[in-house]
């Protein structure tokens, strides 16, 4: 009946009783007795774009309501469970009522667009109360902020309490708003998803039930799978391809790109590309594919390509082991071809790509600006289109920081991202340095630990770090005790020096390396001074300038835990937490300036002292016996008081690795070359546990000292057994 489909106009007609009245039911937007007034409304289109490096497979509940200026909710509200994997092309059409009618012009209403956990970055001026919660609205340009509420509160500033309805396990966010958990529905959360019960999951191995909409759609859902399993119920096993890097510039290179072809009889080749980062202290990659594929090809950003697998037919639920080398590279056409036929032409250049594969036995593939060209079992070249151009740059939206780029496997619908970072710098978004940090294990060996994971099955280096951080240990603790031992009798002790040396064996490198410099001074001042050096005066200074050296020291060095925090890295290969310090350029200007003060003044002190004291001494037995050249009395000087001079030189001996190394590598480049920066860690702290070899040992009166204090314990031993 046509006049009974019109009678509604957007509702729908339904005749109700004996006498059969026309009534209409009319949908939210509409009202009146025929449907034929509008409400007043606001209508949105709401898309989601992904844009985060972390996993795709997070599921958001997303609501949309209708504030007012006094933080007031209105009842009409929208619900959307956003899945990546279903709706990052859907585009949501929505509308929202307004609370009255007409329309209020005084109050202003806007939209909210409400994700939980939310991270906040700028300081919030407004005042929550106890039971709520300053946030900042990230799609302004400026700061606005509003207060996200507890349970049971609401209002502007979450001062008015209202009772919640809501079942216990989901989040009352209005007094009538309540968010549901996954397998839960209704206006409290009370009716259950009976197809996604946890009892019996209709998503295969371990795979995650997500229910469609219940205003829909009560039986529908969809399964977000494991990375190794793949269908509508995560029935299918993935086919597993390990690849086996052999070739140093894809071992060296911290991205792939993964080509999969799939060949057809009458269309181009269907493409899908992959990300893959390379794993540290690993030469091999571990994928799995669900698609069907022709033609795997690995490819260095911005470098090369190389052929990893070409098969006729694809065999599902296979295993395929690969190996790349670097005789699997496929050369580019300018190396095959000269510049005259290179420039001749699409088809005239074309022509000869037949013979190639022939010309060349050893070639497994070349490509050109448009094609890739594979070299078969009968050394034909059989070419395909190639997008070489294709803009893998996050949709323009570059969220890689300190010049890192960034990479997506998919300009509209993206399943990874990934950035590469420059020289120096790593991270997820290549948010940490290495400049001025040479010496720290955190970004050498960061990326080696394998967490969660025994000893035992740890990467090499990590094995040999422990064992010299254990031999360091015992080497320190056995050095402090001895030098303990030896210092803190008195005789030791009736020069400054003997102080010096007592503390330094029991404090941090930072003071150990100025108070050895304090050595080197005294030393020196005694060679310079001779008979008249005062003790009694080296002895009084010696209490000041140790207490100076703890408080320069504390100065200098409190900005590192101030500024030190635990950062969370995450994304799908690899989650850490890095203890790090996050400088400004200022702060980092002067944390640098201060590491390189305090390597390189005690070093320089050393070095200066010890040729001074050389050339005193030798100068000073010439005036003595000028019978004799200077270069004698020079070597002579130098056997005599090699005690004095062996502490000096050794230590600079020591620092000289440390040295050389802060000067020719300003960073560390890239965490998968650690070694010399390993070594130099593990260098600076030699001088620092050396106070025995090379202070006691060399001295005759500290040796007599050691050897009276064991045969003082041996005669008491003796006495006492």
């Amino acid at each position: 009946n046509r006049t009974l489909v019109s009678y509604c106009h957007r509702g729908i007609a339904a005749l109700h009783g004996v006498n059969e009245t026309k009534v209409c039911l009319c949908p939210p937007n509409y009202f009146g007795t025929q449907c034929q007034w509008q409400n007043q409304r606001i209508s949105l289109t709401l898309q989601f774009i992904w844009r985060n490096l972390t996993s795709t497979h997070v599921i958001f509940q997303a609501i949309i309501m209708l504030i007012d200026g006094y933080g007031h909710v209105t009842p009409n509200y929208e619900q959307i469970t956003y899945v990546h994997s279903r709706d990052c092309d859907t585009k949501f059409n929505i509308y929202l009522l307004r609370p009255n009618r007409p329309k209020n012009l005084t109050h202003k209403i806007a939209t909210q667009l409400f994700i939980l956990d939310t991270q906040q970055k700028a300081s919030c001026s407004l005042s929550c109360g106890e039971h709520g919660k300053c946030e900042q609205y990230i799609h302004q340009r400026h700061s606005v902020f509003f207060c996200r509420c507890s349970q049971g509160y609401s209002g502007a500033n979450c001062e008015i309490f209202h009772e919640c309805n809501c079942a216990k396990d989901s989040f009352c966010l209005a007094p009538f708003i309540c968010v549901c958990p996954l397998y839960k529905f209704g206006s409290r959360c009370y009716l259950n998803h009976s197809i996604c019960q946890l009892s019996h999951n209709p998503c295969q191995h371990n795979g995650i039930c997500v229910p469609n909409d219940d205003r829909i759609d009560l039986k529908g859902f969809i399964c977000i799978c494991p990375q190794d399993y793949s269908g509508s119920r995560c029935e299918n096993i993935n086919n597993r391809i390990e690849i086996y890097l052999r070739d140093t510039k894809i071992q060296e290179s911290s991205l792939l790109f993964i080509h999969f072809s799939t060949a057809f009889k009458n269309v181009e080749h269907q493409r899908i590309t992959l990300l893959k980062k390379v794993p540290y202290n690993r030469h091999g990659l571990t994928l799995y594919v669900s698609q069907p594929f022709n033609i795997l090809l690995l490819q260095i950003p911005n470098g090369s390509y190389y052929l990893g697998i070409l098969r006729e037919t694809f065999i599902p639920s296979e295993h395929i082991h690969t190996e790349i080398k670097s005789q699997q590279r496929c050369l580019p056409i300018s190396t095959l071809l000269n510049n005259t036929i290179i420039n001749s032409g699409y088809l005239n250049r074309t022509k000869y790509y037949p013979l190639l594969c022939r010309q060349n036995r050893t070639m497994m593939c070349f490509y050109d600006n448009d094609l890739i060209c594979i070299c078969d079992l009968d050394r034909f070249s059989n070419c395909f289109s190639f997008n070489h151009t294709m803009n893998y740059d996050c949709q323009g939206h570059n969220y890689c920081e300190n010049g890192g780029q960034c990479f997506q496997n998919n300009e509209t619908c993206p399943a990874k991202s990934t950035c590469v970072c420059q020289d120096c710098y790593y991270g997820t978004k290549c948010q940490f340095s290495t400049r001025g940090f040479l010496f720290s294990l955190d970004p050498i060996l960061g990326y080696h630990v394998k967490p969660n994971i025994s000893i035992n099955k740890q990467p090499l280096i990590i094995k040999i770090s422990i064992v010299f951080s254990t031999i360091i240990f015992i080497f320190g603790c056995t050095n402090g005790v001895l030098s303990v031992i030896i210092f803190h009798k008195e005789k030791p002790r009736e020069v400054g020096s003997g102080y010096y040396l007592l503390v330094s064996s029991i404090t941090s490198i930072s003071s150990s390396e100025w108070l050895n410099a304090c050595v080197a001074i005294e030393r020196m001042m005694s060679v310079i001074v001779g008979t008249r050096f005062n003790k009694q005066k080296s002895r009084k200074l010696e209490k000041s300038i140790i207490s100076s050296v703890f408080i320069v020291t504390i100065i200098t060095q409190i900005h590192d835990p101030i500024h030190r925090q635990l950062i969370d890295d995450i994304d799908d290969d690899e989650r850490r937490i890095w203890c790090l310090t996050k400088y400004s350029s200022s702060a980092r200007i002067y944390h640098s300036s201060i590491n390189l003060f305090d390597f390189l003044v005690p070093f320089s002190i050393n070095l200066v002292t010890t040729l001074i004291m050389i050339k005193k001494i030798a100068r000073r037995r010439l005036n003595i016996y000028p019978q004799q050249s200077y270069r004698n009395h020079f070597q002579r000087q130098v056997y005599c008081h090699q005690h004095l001079l062996y502490a000096p030189c050794m230590l600079i001996l020591l620092s000289l690795p440390r040295f050389i190394i802060s000067l020719s590598k300003r960073c560390m480049k890239s965490a998968r070359q650690p070694w010399i920066f390993l070594i130099g860690y593990f260098v600076s702290f030699i001088p620092s546990m050396m106070t025995f070899v090379v202070f006691v040992l060399p001295s005759k009166n500290y040796k007599s000292e050691l050897r009276s204090f064991y045969e003082q314990k041996f005669r008491r031993f003796r006495r006492n057994p």
